[in-house]
C-alpha cells in the first residue's frame, strides 16, 4: 500500500513518454492493467511460481482443469492476476453458458481412506464442497490443492500412520436454485441444473419416500436411457439403481424389488 501510488505513477509517466518504443509501450499499459488488477485483488497468500513469471514473459496463459459434476472437465486459462469472478464468465463462454450468474466456482475436496479402494471411495466418503469467493486470486487456490496434496502424501507415507489421500479440484455447479430458473430455457442451463439436482438428491440431500423414489427412478431413466434399461434384464436394471436412487433409500429393500417397480412404473 505505501508503494502502489508511487509505481502507479511511474508507469502512468512511462506511458505518456513520447521518447518510448511502441514495443515498450504495449508493455507499459499491460503494466499499468496489471498493478491497477493488483491493488483491487489486494495481497496475494502464496509467492508466484517460475512457470507465472514465464508466461508473463511469453505472453501465454497457463490452464488448469474444472470439473463438473459428472466428472467432465474443460481447461480453463487463467493467468497470475486472474480471480474466481473472471474465472467464472471466462469458463461460461467456453462452455457456452449464457446464464451463468447463479453458478460460481467451488473447491471441492474428497479423502481416499488408506483401506478403502477407489472402487468404493465415493460410497465411503462425501465429497466437501465450498464455494470460493470471487475476489480470490485463482493462482492462490491452486496453490493451496498443492499444498493440501502435498501435506496429504507426506502423512500418507508408510510409518505415518496417515488418514488418507486428499484430492483437490475446482468445480463449476450452481450456488442457488431460483424460481426463476424453470423460465431459463438455454440447453446448457437446462442440463447442469439437472444434473446438480440429481447429484443433490442422489446424495440425499432431498427427503423422499419409496413411492416417490420409484417415480423419480422411472424419469430419470425415461430421460437418459429411453425406456430401453427399464425393458432390459431384471439384473441389469437392479444393477444400474445406485444411478437413480439414493443410497440410504435403496438399503431399505432388495433391488430385485425396487426393479421389478421402476420397471412397472416405465411400462
Amino acid at each position: 500500500e505505501t508503494f502502489a501510488p508511487f509505481v502507479g505513477e511511474y508507469l502512468a509517466e512511462c506511458a505518456a513518454s513520447e521518447g518510448a518504443a511502441q514495443m515498450d509501450r504495449k508493455r507499459v499499459a499491460s503494466a499499468a492493467a496489471a498493478h491497477k488488477k493488483a491493488r483491487k485483488a489486494g495481497q496475494r497468500r502464496h509467492p508466484l511460481l517460475p512457470e507465472h513469471f514465464e508466461a508473463l514473459r511469453s505472453e501465454t496463459r497457463l490452464t488448469t482443469p474444472v470439473y463438473f459434476l459428472d466428472e467432465t472437465f474443460e481447461e480453463l486459462p487463467y493467468d497470475c492476476l486472474t480471480t474466481v469472478g473472471d474465472a467464472v464468465p471466462s469458463l461460461a463462454g467456453i462452455i457456452r453458458l449464457r446464464e451463468y450468474s447463479t453458478f460460481a466456482l467451488f473447491e471441492s475436496r474428497k479423502r481416499l481412506s488408506p483401506r478403502s479402494s477407489a472402487a468404493d471411495a465415493e460410497e465411503a466418503h462425501v465429497e466437501e464442497c465450498v464455494a470460493l469467493q470471487d475476489g480470490q486470486l485463482l493462482s492462490d487456490v491452486l496453490q493451496d490443492f498443492k499444498r493440501v496434496r502435498e501435506a496429504s502424501s507426506a502423512e500418507d507415507s508408510p510409518g505415518q500412520g496417515g488418514t488418507g489421500a486428499q484430492t483437490c479440484r475446482l468445480l463449476f455447479k450452481k450456488r442457488m436454485f431460483r424460481d426463476a430458473d424453470e423460465a431459463v430455457s438455454e440447453p446448457m442451463f437446462v442440463s447442469l441444473s439437472y444434473l446438480q439436482a440429481k447429484h443433490d438428491y442422489l446424495g440425499g440431500n432431498y427427503p423422499v419416500g419409496k413411492e416417490d423414489a420409484t417415480q423419480l427412478a422411472a424419469f430419470q431413466i425415461q430421460a437418459e436411457d429411453g425406456a430401453a434399461l427399464g425393458q432390459g434384464a431384471l439384473e441389469t436394471l437392479a444393477a444400474a439403481l445406485p444411478r437413480f436412487i439414493p443410497r440410504a433409500i435403496l438399503q431399505q429393500r432388495p433391488r430385485e424389488d425396487w426393479a421389478v417397480e421402476v420397471m412397472v412404473t416405465l411400462s
